[in-house]
């Protein structure tokens, strides 16, 4: 038999061992893995090379709108990114809607923008002042096969605050409710760089988080979106339905860096936090589900304009690097946490594992020393320019195509993934 392509002589991560193997692909599809040796149209040799599953970020803000702009990269130039640090499927987020007649329209936009990604996506639904009955949507996220939903327990200011009674009908249903977690009344207005970190407190998010913690049931789904305190995650417990995510900017950057002479470019919400905070995030990590990104760069000229902090567009880059900065602090403990555990979590049931009849997204990985250079982002700065690595993505293949060599991101046409949804019908 022909395969189309073959990866010979690679540490295989198959049940969270390495194993040297050989994997075959088919019709995008892993077809065979064993030892033996047959025949392909490509062969990739992995020999020295580990070989993972393709990553998922459930986590990123392409071409999003805040009004005055926009983040810096769209669905093409953000997936070439992702495509640079292996991540062959992103979870980005629909505009936020107020009422159940907007969702079709916001989908149907999203999808357009959408199209030009080279990565396989799909959407979370995100509420703001959300108005309407709940499970009268049902429905129409089963059609579009949207499994997580999104709300806001701050940005009162911004009409985007989903209320406490709003939140419990929707943790009411059977579906994953997703929630950027501080606490409204904790959130203080903020001018100065010297003011912004405890303008938007540790115990603000913390706080958020325990309201909503006991505001669901035992069989609510609740995921908490980037975790940004340390001193927050070591109070959290292991709770059936509940995950925790947390991103790479929150293990690498200090506080501090907002008091330099280009502090602006460093903001972002939740803040970066102190190095105390960021010893118990690295302590705490076992209790993370999941790295996502929150990848939402702009540009410089756009962050450091002279405005009052709070009129600042908030958000930084790492969709092309998360991977290699994770596992250069925690090695082999942070693969679970891009692949396996965000496809389930997320209904993505094709993805997240090196298995017969999956999806045939795969990582090769090569250790070694290395240093995170700029890539593909139209974004025209990166925080983590220079910082040194253990590891670099080699290739990165999507549904059998390699869309990724070398440094080198080739063109190919991503997938919207419909989810099976769960929900009460």
């Amino acid at each position: 038999m022909m395969y189309d392509l073959r990866i010979i002589h690679g540490q295989c991560y198959i049940d969270h061992e390495f194993i040297e193997t050989n994997i075959y692909i088919n019709s995008g599809k892993i077809a065979y893995i064993g030892p033996e040796n047959f025949d392909a149209l490509e062969t990739i040799d992995g020999q020295s090379l580990k070989v993972l599953p393709g990553f998922i970020d459930p986590h990123t803000h392409l071409h999003l709108n805040i009004g005055s702009t926009y983040s810096s990269d769209d669905f093409f130039s953000g997936s070439q990114l992702a495509a640079y640090g292996g991540i062959t499927t992103v979870l980005d987020f629909l505009d936020p809607i107020y009422n159940n007649d907007e969702f079709n329209k916001v989908f149907s936009r999203r999808l357009n923008e959408a199209s030009e990604s080279i990565v396989d996506y799909s959407f979370h639904c995100t509420f703001g002042n959300y108005k309407d009955k709940f499970k009268a949507l049902l429905p129409n996220l089963n059609e579009a096969g949207i499994t997580s939903v999104k709300v806001f327990t701050t940005y009162s200011d911004s009409d985007r605050r989903c209320d406490d009674e709003k939140i419990k009908e929707i943790l009411s249903e059977n579906i994953l409710m997703m929630a950027h977690a501080e606490k409204d009344e904790l959130i203080k207005p903020c001018s100065l760089m010297t003011d912004y970190e405890a303008s938007r407190s540790e115990k603000a998010e913390y706080e958020a988080i325990k309201k909503l913690l006991s505001s669901r049931s035992k069989s609510s789904k609740l995921y908490i979106v980037h975790i940004s305190s340390g001193h927050t995650l070591m109070k959290l417990n292991d709770t059936p339905n509940v995950y925790f995510e947390s991103c790479p900017q929150y293990f690498y950057l200090s506080k501090d860096l907002f008091l330099k002479e280009d502090g602006k470019k460093y903001l972002l919400a939740p803040p970066l936090r102190s190095d105390e905070s960021i010893s118990l995030m690295k302590k705490n990590f076992y209790k993370l589900d999941t790295i996502g990104t929150d990848h939402c760069p702009f540009m410089l000229d756009e962050k450091m304009i002279k405005a009052p902090v709070d009129n600042i567009p908030k958000g930084l880059g790492s969709l092309g690097y998360a991977f290699q900065l994770m596992y250069s602090i925690f090695g082999i403990e942070v693969i679970p946490k891009f692949t396996e555990n965000p496809a389930k979590i997320f209904k993505l049931d094709s993805k997240g594992y090196l298995r017969v009849g999956m999806d045939a997204d795969i990582a090769l990985i090569e250790e070694g020393k290395f240093k995170i250079e700029s890539s593909y982002s139209k974004c025209d700065f990166n925080v983590y320019d220079g910082i040194e690595v253990k590891c670099r993505v080699k290739s990165t293949i999507r549904t059998g195509k390699i869309i990724m060599q070398d440094g080198k991101v080739f063109n190919h046409k991503g997938r919207y993934i419909r989810r099976a949804y769960e929900g009460n019908n």
